[in-house]
């Protein structure tokens, strides 16, 4: 049987926003909670030109 992993957060989405929003949570009071970032991009290289 396939274990059950439970989040307090998931982020749909692994861009600038999500990323950001994921950073801001990492250093807040809310820190020690669990997060999940999802994201469809396959790309396993940084393309970005910004």
């Amino acid at each position: 049987m396939a274990s059950v992993k439970h989040y307090d957060f998931v982020l749909a989405g692994g861009g600038l926003a999500g990323l950001s929003l994921a950073c801001r949570l990492a250093r807040s009071p809310l820190g020690s909670k669990s997060m999940l970032i999802i994201d469809h991009d396959k790309d396993q290289q940084s393309d970005r030109t910004f």
